[in-house]
């Protein structure tokens, strides 16, 4: 009973570590943005971004290499920017007053169509690497054999 338990006591001390610094991250990247004389969206872009996606590339390196699962490495990536989009949809609708999204920086929109793209490029490779499409009959290929 105690062998099925560590791995979640392993997960909340990740999970915990992450929360705890979450905070010290965004201080030090305003202070970043001041010393080194860019915009605070350029390194929210960049430096933020790339901080806070560490945990999802080590994870699904660890996956694939370590543990032969890829599906793991696909679901924690494509599942990561899911649970941050709902994030940002529930923090605009319980915001009172203005929305959120209109006191964001332009740029955004930009960033926004290249995710799009870029997920919709996963979401088609995944769908093109497969042996049979999931559409059925509508398919116009012969079958395989």
């Amino acid at each position: 009973m105690a062998a099925s338990l560590l791995p979640w006591l392993h997960f909340g001390i990740c999970a915990r570590l992450i929360g705890v610094a979450a905070p010290f991250l965004t201080r030090y990247r305003h202070a970043i943005a001041e010393l080194a004389g860019l915009s605070r969206f350029w390194v929210g872009l960049v430096l933020v971004a790339t901080a806070t996606s560490l945990p999802e590339r080590f994870t699904g390196m660890s996956a694939v290499t370590a543990a032969g699962a890829p599906n793991i490495a696909v679901g924690d990536a494509l599942g990561s920017c899911v649970f941050n989009l709902v994030m940002l949809v529930l923090l605009d609708e319980l915001r009172r007053g203005e929305p959120m999204y209109r006191r964001v920086d332009q740029g955004h929109i930009l960033i926004a169509g290249f995710g799009v793209i870029l997920i919709g490029t996963v979401g088609a490779f995944l769908l093109l690497g497969r042996e049979t499409l999931p559409f059925g009959s509508c398919t116009s290929a012969p079958p395989r054999r």
